[in-house]
């Protein structure tokens, strides 16, 4: 991961946009969920619920503990290489012979 201030601008400005793309998403799918059980209660009543009712509701709770899960991981990840200013996977480097050697340290 470059240092370069214009880079971590840019990957700043990306992280911003997907964190924002999926909560709107999320919210967007709650809203959806919420309308479809509002239509069912009012179609059916609250007693003739029936299992997909509830499942659509585990789903969407799934869905968001998922995505926040992912969320926190990734700006977690990229803030823990940002101040190390390390490459995102070092591992031993190969001498000229081809057999690894230790990495420095």
């Amino acid at each position: 991961m470059s240092s370069n201030p214009a880079d971590v601008a840019a990957t700043e400005a990306a992280m911003d946009a997907l964190m924002r793309e999926a909560w709107v998403l999320l919210g967007l799918g709650f809203l959806v969920t919420g309308l479809r059980t509002y239509a069912r209660v009012r179609a059916v009543g609250w007693k003739a619920l029936q299992l997909d009712d509830y499942l659509a509701w585990m789903g969407s709770v799934r869905t968001s503990l998922r995505t926040t899960a992912s969320l926190h991981r990734v700006n977690v990840d990229y803030r823990r290489r940002m101040r190390s200013k390390l490459p995102s996977s070092p591992t031993s480097v190969s001498s000229p012979t081809g057999s690894p050697s230790p990495t420095m340290a």
